[in-house]
C-alpha cells in the first residue's frame, strides 16, 4: 500500500492470485481495506487445502500442481467477494501431468469450464 500510496498513478494496482493469497495466509480483514481502486485483475486457480511448509514444496505447487478451480482447498469465493465485480479473472493453472494426459488443448477447456461453473455456482 506504501508503494501505491506514494507512486499515485491509475494503471499500478494489486494482483490477487488465489493460490498465493490462500498460502500466505493474509486475512480477509487486511484485504478489505484496500480500496477497490487497486484491483484491476486477479489470477485464480484452486490448490491442495494443506500448504506446503518447504520451500521446494510451495514452488512445486505454484509451478506444477495447481487445481481446477473448485477441485481443491481454497476458499476462491471468499477471496473474490472482496474484489471488485468488474475485476477480469486470468486462470493461471499450469499442471504438466494433466497436460500430458489430456493435451494443451483439454487442459485449457477444463480450466475454463470449472472457472465458470465455479464463479456462476457462487453468483461472482
Amino acid at each position: 500500500m506504501d508503494v501505491l500510496n506514494t507512486v499515485n498513478k491509475d494503471n499500478a494496482g494489486i494482483m490477487i492470485d488465489t493460490l498465493h493469497f490462500n498460502r500466505s495466509r493474509v486475512s480477509y480483514d487486511e484485504l478489505n481495506v484496500v480500496p477497490k481502486k487497486y484491483f484491476h485483475f486477479a489470477h485464480i486457480c484452486d490448490g491442495p487445502a494443506e500448504i506446503p511448509d518447504t520451500k521446494e514444496g510451495l514452488v512445486h505447487t505454484g509451478r506444477d500442481e495447481r487445481l481446477y478451480i473448485g477441485e481443491g482447498g481454497i476458499p476462491i469465493a471468499d477471496i473474490v467477494k472482496y474484489l471488485p465485480k468488474d475485476i477480469t479473472f486470468s486462470i493461471e493453472l499450469p499442471n504438466f501431468k494433466r497436460i500430458e494426459v489430456l493435451g494443451n488443448a483439454e487442459h485449457a477447456r477444463r480450466c475454463l469450464v470449472s472457472a465458470k461453473e465455479y464463479l456462476s455456482k457462487h453468483d461472482l
